[in-house]
C-alpha cells in the first residue's frame, strides 16, 4: 500500500531538486522518482504528481489535474541570513539560469529587510558568455540556487575558471514553501485515507479468514498516522534550515495497542478511530496553509 510519487521539473537539475525538497518533509523514506517533462512516461501512474509552478499548466496536459501537486520552493532562512551579513553597499551578483528566479531571490531577500546592498541578475541563458564571464571576474559576492551554483557555475570550467579566489559564493537549498509543504501533506493524508476506506470497507462483515488483512490495514493505519504528524513538524523545521531537520528524533510518537489477537470488530473500530486522526491532521494542515500564505 506504499504510495508512488513523481517529481518532475522542466530539466534534471530542477526535477531532483524537487525530489530531495520531498524527500526532506519526511521522517520515512518514501517511493519517490524524478522526470523532466519529455522523459515523463504516458504509461507511467504515480499517485501524485509534484512540480514546481511553472510546469503545473504543462504537467496537467499529460496527467489527470487531481493527481498534481504544485510545490513551491524557497531558501531556509539560513541562506538568507548568510546574505544578511554582507556589508552595506556591496554588489551581489544572482546567479540563476533565467531572469525570473534572480527577481524572485531579490524580492524575498528585500522582504526580509536586506536592502543595503546592490543585487545584479546574473542570468546566464540569458546571457551571451562574454557577458556571463565579464561579470563574473568582477565579482566578490556571488549568491543562488545550491544546484545551479554547483552544476552550472563550478561544474563549468570556463566559468569556474575566472572566479575571483576571493569571491564568497552563499549557496540557497531550497525547501517546500510551510503553505506549500501543508497543502502536499494534506494531499497526501486525503489519499492515505481513501486508501483505508477501500480496504476498510472490504473487511466489513467478513469473518476471521481476513484477520492478517486487517492486521496489516491496521498497521498501514498507524504508519500513515505517524507519518503526517511527524512530517508537519519536519516541515516547518525546515524553513529554518533542512540540516537542522535531518536530526530532528524520527522515532514513533503515539502507538496504538497491537491488534494482533484481538477479534476483528475491534480490530475495525482501532482502524475508524485512526482514520479520524487521520482528518483532524488534514484539518490542522488546512489552518498552517492558510495561516502560512
Amino acid at each position: 500500500m506504499k504510495l508512488a510519487f513523481a517529481a518532475v521539473g522542466s530539466n534534471v537539475l530542477v526535477a531532483e531538486e524537487i525530489k530531495r525538497a520531498v524527500k526532506s518533509i519526511f521522517y520515512k523514506d518514501i517511493n519517490i522518482e524524478a522526470y523532466t517533462l519529455e522523459n515523463l512516461a504516458t504509461e507511467m501512474d504515480a499517485d501524485l504528481y509534484i512540480c514546481a509552478t511553472t510546469q503545473m499548466d504543462r504537467l496537467c496536459m499529460l496527467v489527470a489535474p487531481e493527481k498534481v501537486v504544485c510545490l513551491e520552493l524557497m531558501p531556509s532562512s539560513k541562506f538568507f541570513l548568510s546574505v544578511g551579513r554582507i556589508p552595506a553597499g556591496e554588489k551581489v551578483y544572482i546567479w540563476n539560469n533565467h531572469l525570473r528566479y534572480t527577481q524572485i531571490i531579490e524580492k524575498y531577500c528585500q522582504s526580509l529587510g536586506i536592502r543595503d546592498i546592490i543585487f545584479e541578475p546574473l542570468p546566464y541563458d540569458d546571457l551571451s558568455a562574454e557577458v556571463v564571464l565579464a561579470k563574473l571576474k568582477q565579482a566578490k559576492y556571488l549568491i543562488g540556487v545550491d544546484c545551479f551554483i554547483d552544476g552550472d557555475l563550478l561544474g563549468n570550467k570556463q566559468y569556474a575558471q575566472c572566479l575571483q579566489e576571493e569571491v564568497v559564493l552563499i549557496k540557497a537549498q531550497r525547501v517546500a514553501a510551510i503553505h506549500s509543504a501543508s497543502l502536499l501533506l494534506w494531499t497526501i493524508a486525503g489519499l492515505m485515507r481513501k486508501t483505508i476506506a477501500a480496504k476498510r470497507c472490504q473487511l466489513e462483515g467478513a469473518g476471521t479468514a481476513i484477520n492478517v488483512a486487517a492486521d496489516k490495514l491496521f498497521l498501514y493505519a498507524e504508519q500513515a498516522v505517524e507519518l503526517i504528524r511527524d512530517s508537519i513538524n519536519k516541515a516547518v523545521c525546515n524553513q529554518i534550515s533542512p540540516e537542522a531537520a535531518s536530526i530532528q528524533p524520527s522515532g514513533p510518537t503515539d502507538s496504538w495497542v497491537n491488534p494482533v489477537h484481538t477479534c476483528l470488530r475491534d480490530k475495525l473500530a482501532d482502524i475508524d478511530e485512526l482514520q479520524v486522526v487521520l482528518a483532524q491532521l488534514q484539518e490542522k494542515l488546512k489552518l498552517i496553509e492558510t495561516s502560512a500564505r
